[in-house]
């Protein structure tokens, strides 16, 4: 009897123990077995691609992905020990983290047309150092060294890829003189490729060689998508997860971390978002101040990409009485609206007047004669059939290279597993807790949807007028990234009474704090998966 007795009693300490010490009984096994399936992907994929053909390339994985996954670990501990922190202030060191990992292991020109945005970038730092920035055929002029940098083997996905690249990274310029290089500028202002010239331009002041002027070109576009999320989630009243969220995705990660002029629109965009938010339910009164901010953050905007012009329409969630007199209100819309436009028609006038010309439009890469406005509007009922087919043939495609379905130039898939599992994420960022008072009345939620769905055809078509040949029966060339920037508005938009989420867990954090570990770990193998496909030669 009396050794059960102390059976017993010890069996009793022992699950006071488990008690005491179990969340750090579960990180210990959740850290070993992600460690497992590290190991697994590695043993089978990588090794076995780089056995004995570049031991710093895999040195570098190894250091990049643990040090993901050490990151996901300590976080995982800060919380464990009870530790607060603001979700702009998570958000801070989350993007910075994941950001730099992406911008290594997704080598140079991966991105699509990235090497048509880093010349195009590179023309605007030639201008910011004074330098002539195109040759007498409009050819952009660049230093020898960024002249002779191996393109044809960067824009391409192979295991040499990623040696040249790190062997590249230490060394630094060679040849500082000026020669042509063999693409034009895209036609657009600075905005959108402000951040990645400013960091191309440190790169060459720094006489850095082609690999590292890259990666600080790369990370000028990181930081400025940085700064705007950051302030995005400090400044919206509710639905922060949200922000936080789709800054995370695979798709978000790629594009922040490479030269795309998307990102900049993007950012402004989101910003632009909590910003009209914080000033309808938060703000008690509406200044010149926050007016100025509204209109030179489109001004910004719009030029970058003229189907969120839209947007606008959000300063309208404002209450006029914010404003103190109508005569205040009316300057400031108007002046709001009138700058937008002014800046939309001066950045984009040769765009609309192609777009709006019946003389003809010509697609070349299908080799064909492509739609123009006219043609769409003297046809509307082939018109709105080709809308509503693409609607029901690709929005489920759109849907998944939204979130990362397919990176790279759209021959880098991922997992549906992890597509899944950002779906489910940005779902409950969206929920409500059922202590939170109702913010947004469905007038108001009406209206946002409107602009949703009038972005989304101004998307639409974008891309009928300007990359779909005659005969086809969708639109072609829309991809899932060209509707992130209004991805945070429509997801506002399903918060509501009905669906909450409520309990201790939710209103004690235990519910975001999951979904920021969550999304970091299945960003580590995302980009497991993507560096797998890479490596093999671009083919899944």
């Amino acid at each position: 009897m009396k050794n059960k007795k102390d059976i017993l009693e010890n069996w009793k300490k022992i699950q006071e123990r488990l008690k005491e010490n179990g969340k750090w009984i579960a990180l210990a096994a959740g850290i070993l077995l992600v460690a497992v399936f590290w190991f697994i992907g590695y043993k089978t994929d990588i090794r076995l691609i780089l056995h004995g053909f570049s031991n710093r390339t895999l040195t570098a994985y190894c250091i990049l992905t643990l040090l993901l996954l050490l990151f996901a670990a300590l976080l995982a501990a800060f919380f464990i020990k009870g530790r607060q922190a603001k979700p702009e202030k998570l958000f801070l060191v989350c993007a910075l983290v994941l950001g730099t990992v992406w911008m290594f292991l997704m080598p140079p020109l991966s991105a699509p047309d990235e090497i048509v945005h880093y010349s195009t970038a590179y023309q605007w730092s030639n201008r910011m150092l004074l330098i002539e920035p195109v040759d007498e055929d409009g050819l952009i002029r660049m230093r020898a060294e960024d002249a002779g940098a191996p393109f044809t083997i960067l824009n391409s996905h192979t295991k040499e890829n990623y040696q040249v690249f790190f062997d590249a990274l230490s060394e630094p310029c060679q040849d500082s003189s000026m020669v042509s290089f063999t693409y034009e500028p895209v036609k657009m202002g600075i905005f959108p490729y402000f951040p990645q010239a400013v960091g191309i331009t440190i790169g060459r002041l720094l006489h850095l060689g082609w690999a590292g002027t890259m990666l600080l070109g790369r990370l000028g576009n990181l930081l400025f998508f940085v700064f705007c999320m950051y302030q995005a989630i400090k400044r919206a009243p509710f639905g922060k997860m949200i922000f936080f969220v789709v800054s995370m995705l695979p798709m978000t990660q790629e594009l922040v971390s490479s030269f795309s002029y998307d990102v900049v629109p993007f950012s402004l965009a989101a910003l632009f978002t909590a910003i009209c938010f914080e000033d309808a339910y938060v703000k008690a009164r509406i200044g010149r101040r926050e007016v100025a901010v509204l209109a030179v953050i489109l001004m910004v905007m719009v030029p970058c990409k003229l189907v969120y012009v839209l947007l606008a329409g959000l300063c309208l969630l404002i209450p006029k009485e914010k404003f103190g007199s109508n005569r205040f209100y009316v300057a400031s819309a108007a002046a709001v609206v009138l700058l937008a436009a002014a800046s939309l028609i001066i950045s984009n006038m040769s765009t609309l007047n192609e777009y709006a010309g019946g003389s003809g439009n010509y697609i070349e890469w299908a080799d064909s004669p492509g739609y123009t406005l006219d043609m769409l509007l003297s046809n509307p009922l082939h018109t709105a059939f080709l809308l509503l087919n693409t609607i029901r043939t690709q929005t489920g495609y759109y849907w998944g290279t939204m979130i990362g379905k397919k990176l790279g130039w759209l021959d880098v898939p991922i997992n549906d597993l992890y597509i899944l599992g950002f779906s489910a994420l940005l779902f409950l960022a969206a929920l409500k807790e059922e202590k939170e008072a109702p913010a947004i009345s469905r007038g108001k939620k009406a209206w946002c949807l409107v602009l949703c769905a009038g972005i989304s055809f101004l998307v639409l078509l974008s891309m009928f007028l300007g990359w779909t040949p005659v005969g086809q029966i969708y639109i072609r060339g829309v991809q899932g990234r060209y509707f992130l920037p209004i991805l945070p508005l429509f997801l506002l938009m399903l918060r509501n009474r009905k669906l909450t989420l409520g309990g201790s867990f939710v209103t004690e954090g235990g519910l975001d704090r999951g979904i920021v570990l969550t999304a970091i770990l299945m960003n580590a193998f995302a980009i497991q998966g993507a560096v797998t496909v890479m490596l093999w030669g671009g083919k899944p």
